[in-house]
């Protein structure tokens, strides 16, 4: 329902600006979050070089922080979460009957099986992460199982975001 549908990703430069305007205007620690879409989609090549910047403009006080449905997470994504201290939430809507109900990839099957993927290379890689859960009406019916599942996994740390209602009019059957 966007009037524009994608306005790309960002540009180095464009990265290095915002880099540079956001440590110039804080004198605390800065952390630098990328969410919304799938952040991943601009490539691993793209956080080096902005995770690598921003470390030698702001030191100590960078940290970093993404939101991924893990879809394209392999062994080397988590490692570089690992080495560079990025907290990293994962978005995991429960056990595979339930999250594959409204999580569906582009060749239109169930993203579980990458998704828990992710997870498992982020554990072998010792990344910090927690699970994002979207509450829809699916969810709230099975949280039972949901929680088990999780508990199950090991999976400590768990935020539960609600659906939303309605966006720009639209209603939706989600929760």
């Amino acid at each position: 329902n966007r009037s524009v549908k994608n306005y790309g990703f960002m540009t180095n430069s464009i990265a290095k600006c915002l880099i540079d305007k956001a440590l110039a205007n804080i004198n605390d620690n800065v952390n630098f979050s990328f969410q919304g879409g799938e952040p991943t989609l601009s490539g691993l090549d793209f956080f080096r070089e902005f995770t690598s910047y921003a470390k030698e403009k702001g030191g100590e006080r960078v940290t970093f922080s993404l939101q991924t449905n893990g879809y394209i997470i392999d062994r080397e994504w988590a490692a570089f979460f690992h080495d560079n201290g990025y907290l990293i939430g994962l978005s995991l809507d429960g056990n595979k009957k339930i999250h594959d109900i409204y999580r569906i990839g582009p060749d239109n099957k169930g993203t579980f099986v990458k998704s828990f993927r992710a997870a498992s290379f982020f554990n072998a890689e010792k990344v910090e992460f927690n699970i994002l859960t979207t509450v829809n009406r699916v969810v709230a019916q099975n949280i039972g199982d949901i929680f088990d599942f999780f508990k199950k996994n090991g999976f400590r740390y768990l935020q539960f975001i609600p659906c939303l209602d309605e966006i720009s009019g639209v209603k939706n059957d989600y929760s």
